[in-house]
């Protein structure tokens, strides 16, 4: 939650900063945006491949490092700081544990 917050302060901070420029611009001046044609985009193959290189990286760790995690270990932790919910180990709760129901 306090990500999308975030994210949002940071999007209006700079939304109203562009609406501040496009004002402030005199008439024989460009309008300024933030749209970027995609034609104007190269990219190079890196980017695509990037992601895919970083996925298997934290896969091949989750599974070295996968023996050492305990049978039972903390998922949530309350406002003192002591841990409030667990989980048990499985390949579920070791890998996919962010993507769960709760967080979509």
């Amino acid at each position: 939650m306090t990500e999308i917050i975030l994210v949002l302060l940071v999007y209006f901070y700079f939304r109203s900063h562009v609406r501040l420029l496009k004002i402030n611009l005199e008439d024989n001046q460009k309008v300024i945006s933030s749209y970027i044609p995609k034609s104007n985009i190269k990219v190079s193959l890196l980017w695509y491949v990037f992601p895919w290189i970083e996925l298997m990286f934290f896969i091949i760790i989750g599974i070295i490092y996968y023996p050492h995690i305990p049978s039972r270990f903390p998922t949530h932790f309350g406002l003192s700081g002591k841990p409030n919910e667990y989980a048990s180990k499985s390949p579920y709760s070791a890998f996919f544990l962010c993507y769960s129901w709760e967080f979509l």
